[in-house]
């Protein structure tokens, strides 16, 4: 029942940040994404979270976009709702746009930007119509490669290494044959594509789903406006926290009233437990 409010919210959204964009007569589509770089590779993840208050896990499909100077980690839906805008340039219309954001609504509301030269990231995190950004230092992960075990995983042969970063630890697979120091989320520093990851939990898990040359379509960012807010980490993880288990308050908080009667209501508005990637 969340997942049906979190797909409308998406999609008001998803509309309404897209108005921004449009000229003066309402009907064209601006692109007001700017460009950060070149993307030369593509892998394709898939992101599994395990939920205590669900009967089922959550999936989710994840893009990792990889250039000379930048690596971006996104939802694959709106990789696809951004390439098609920029594809079309000032010719996508609202009335050929809103269709395609109601079929490919985002799932994760969140994406993570890799400076490769300056070491540097930024975490773009949407909540309704703001969205909150995240700067820091891209910080070395100290991984254990000193493991004898190799397996093959989508055609490629294995490595094992673990290291414990943001307050899990985590083991992952990851293959030199795609020599590239990158891989989903926040993950990178080992030599070589990382295929598979998961925390200790068993509850958080990534999943290499294939790979491909990268096309004419950049990697970029959204701009800096109004309705942008910088936070820092403890603030960030308390937003996130408060949309997960006080959803109605946090709405509030953003200036949303939303309706909290009838027979619905109680599931719909039920809390969950806050299960973050990083606990530090």
């Amino acid at each position: 029942m969340r997942e049906g409010l979190w797909k409308l919210l998406c999609i008001s959204a998803c509309i309404w940040l897209t108005a921004l964009g449009a000229n003066a007569q309402g009907n064209v589509v601006k692109d007001y994404k700017e460009e950060v770089g070149a993307c030369t590779f593509e892998a394709f993840y898939n992101f599994l979270r395990a939920d205590t208050t669900l009967r089922h896990g959550e999936k989710y499909a994840m893009i990792l976009q990889v250039g000379p100077t930048a690596a971006k980690f996104l939802d694959y839906n709106s990789y696809y709702l951004d390439s098609v805008r920029w594809s079309k340039g000032d010719k996508m219309t609202e009335r050929a746009y809103t269709p395609l954001v109601r079929t490919h609504t985002p799932q994760k509301n969140a994406y993570f930007l890799t400076h490769l030269d300056t070491d540097s990231i930024e975490e773009w995190q949407q909540f309704a119509h703001l969205y909150a950004v995240l700067k820091e230092k891209a910080e070395p992960i100290e991984w254990n490669v000193n493991y004898p075990d190799t397996i093959t995983r989508q055609g490629y042969k294995c490595k094992y290494a673990t290291a414990k970063f943001r307050g899990r630890t985590w083991r992952v697979w990851y293959t030199e044959e795609v020599p590239m120091s990158v891989g989903p989320w926040k993950l990178h520093g080992l030599p070589g594509l990382i295929v598979a990851a998961q925390d200790d939990s068993r509850r958080l898990r990534f999943f290499l789903q294939g790979v491909r040359k990268g096309g004419d379509y950049p990697i970029r960012k959204h701009p800096v406006v109004k309705q942008t807010r910088f936070l820092d980490a403890q603030k960030l993880r308390e937003w996130r926290r408060m949309e997960t288990e006080e959803f109605v308050k946090f709405m509030k908080l953003l200036g949303i009233k939303w309706e909290t009667e009838g027979p619905s209501a109680e599931l719909l508005y039920a809390p969950r437990k806050y299960f973050p990637l990083e606990l530090e």
